[in-house]
């Protein structure tokens, strides 16, 4: 088994998250966690836009606008986890600059752009 399989296997931020109330599990999640999680969380979202844009179907709003909708929710769930892990860690905070982990930022914001053109 490769190493991006493995770090995805063992990344609370990729897993089903099974507390009663649907929260991540805060206490698994380490900053290593993130930047694995950030880049499958993006290639799903490629994938999904793709898939989007290149249906044989005529477009409708169900297959063009309310799909896009629906693109992006292992992203849209991962984004608000690293905001509050910022907050809760401001050791972290203080060196986001040096940090691989953060790295995620730039590329959410190159995913926003590329998809409004």
């Amino acid at each position: 088994m490769n190493r991006d399989k493995i770090e995805t296997l063992d990344n609370p931020l990729l897993q089903a998250w099974t507390d009663e109330l649907g929260l991540p599990p805060f206490a698994a999640i380490e900053a290593g966690h993130f930047e694995p999680a950030f880049d499958a969380a993006l290639a799903e979202h490629r994938a999904e836009i793709e898939r989007i844009a290149t249906q044989s179907e005529p477009p409708t709003f169900e297959n063009s606008a309310a799909a896009l909708d629906r693109s992006g929710r292992l992203l849209a769930r991962i984004e608000p986890v690293f905001r509050s892990f910022l907050l809760r860690t401001p050791r972290l905070s203080c060196r986001r600059s040096s940090a691989g982990w953060h790295r995620g930022w730039p590329r959410t914001t190159r995913r926003s752009s590329a998809i409004r053109g």
